[in-house]
């Protein structure tokens, strides 16, 4: 199976009243099957801030141009198979810049329209309610380091 690397954003998005925005991959994209934050590569000439934005309005329709947002890491990485648009499976190695931000409406005012090439579903979680979710690797490394889910004890 053939390497690829790609230099991805992700951005933690959170509601007025404080649920935060998650979306089921599809199987055959990558962490399929998995609740992972809204993101995407990073296209050539363009700043992360400027793919996070993108990626954004393509996988939910929210228009955020004109948000301020926070970079909150930019040392996780990750891998993944993925399935390329010409069919081939492929190795897909990370490194993640990730930001949040905090939008001025609750989440039932918020209409989103969600990529079905990417995600069977989007949803807003309760803080409370993401630890039990199967997130993707790289989305609990980020949640944990931002303090939002704890890290799971061994018992």
């Amino acid at each position: 199976m053939r390497t690829i690397h790609r230099d991805v954003v992700g951005i933690i998005i959170e509601s007025k009243n404080k649920k935060f925005l998650f979306g089921r991959r599809i199987g055959s994209q990558s962490f399929g099957g998995m609740w992972t934050i809204v993101g995407g590569g990073i296209e050539d000439g363009e700043t992360s801030e400027d793919a996070v934005k993108r990626e954004v309005y393509e996988e939910t329709g929210l228009d955020i141009s004109k948000e301020k947002l926070s970079k909150v890491s930019d040392d996780i990485n990750g891998q993944t198979e993925k399935t390329l648009r010409t069919g081939e499976r492929v190795l897909c190695t990370m490194d993640f810049t990730d930001f949040k931000i905090k939008l001025e409406k609750n989440s039932e005012e918020i209409s989103l329209v969600f990529e079905p090439a990417e995600f069977v579903e989007m949803k807003w979680f309760k803080q409370k309610e993401i630890s039990s979710l199967l997130l993707s690797p790289t989305t609990r490394e980020l949640l944990i380091k931002v303090n939002i889910i704890q890290k799971e004890k061994n018992g």
